[in-house]
């Protein structure tokens, strides 16, 4: 099998934060100060294709913001592990910020934060998508690279976006220690709260008490019976 080229290797790195990354630094130009940058920490979820989710209030500062000047930075890191941070990967996605109103964006958002399905319905609560324009990755040090936003995002057409709910549901038929098994090997948190929360062609996403886990697939699943079969390599594999 020929190796990836360099920026397919970025790409899949940048989609797999963007994926298990909770939360964001958003960056908007401030319109009541000027146009200084203005940033505000946000809770982020992800398309299937990867592109990150927001969901904003109109009252938000960003969100006024926003509706001046579509241009925004979302700051993802993974810096919280290394003795020192710098070290740890993070990223600034660059791109327009939109509202969507796709019911399917609205649902992925909750899946990942269940909390906001307390507020989702208010009326003044929209769900945002970020159409990414460039990715500006830092690895460590001296490992530093730009990416395009379509080496980054997959195609718009998603083959798992309608049927997502019944493979989430399938998943979520299998016994609670298997569910465990795959995401937390090493047994720290109670088995029976594990949840499969939501599925793209790349893997699957699970939570329990807080947590996420993110499952990554070997390679694209393009159907329900393909994400099973992936997800079931996964549990038959030493160390899950």
């Amino acid at each position: 099998m020929p190796s990836q080229s360099r920026p397919a290797v970025l790409g899949k790195i940048a989609r797999h934060l963007i994926r298990t990354a909770g939360r964001a630094v958003l960056s908007t130009a401030h319109q009541s100060c000027g146009g200084w940058p203005y940033g505000s920490l946000v809770l982020a979820a992800s398309n299937h294709d990867a592109s990150p989710l927001l969901l904003l209030s109109d009252l938000a500062e960003h969100s006024k913001n926003i509706a001046a000047d579509a241009r925004v930075s979302l700051l993802y890191d993974e810096t919280a592990g290394p003795d020192d941070p710098l070290t740890g990967l993070r990223m600034t996605v660059m791109g327009h910020c939109e509202q969507v109103s796709d019911p399917v964006a609205r649902k992925r958002y909750v899946a990942r934060h269940p909390p906001a399905a307390l507020y989702v319905g208010f009326a003044d609560f929209k769900t945002y998508r970020v159409a990414v324009a460039e990715i500006h990755m830092i690895r460590g040090f001296g490992q530093i690279d730009r990416l395009a936003g379509g080496d980054a995002v997959l195609p718009e057409v998603m083959a798992l976006r309608d049927i997502e709910p019944a493979i989430v549901a399938r998943l979520n038929t299998l016994d609670a220690r298997t569910l465990a098994r795959c995401a937390d090997p090493a047994g720290d948190l109670p088995e029976h709260d594990w949840q499969v929360t939501g599925c793209d062609t790349e893997g699957c996403d699970l939570r329990c008490s807080g947590r996420t886990v993110r499952i990554d697939f070997d390679s694209p699943a393009l159907d329900a019976e393909a994400a099973w079969q992936a997800f079931q390599r996964k549990i038959r594999r030493p160390g899950h």
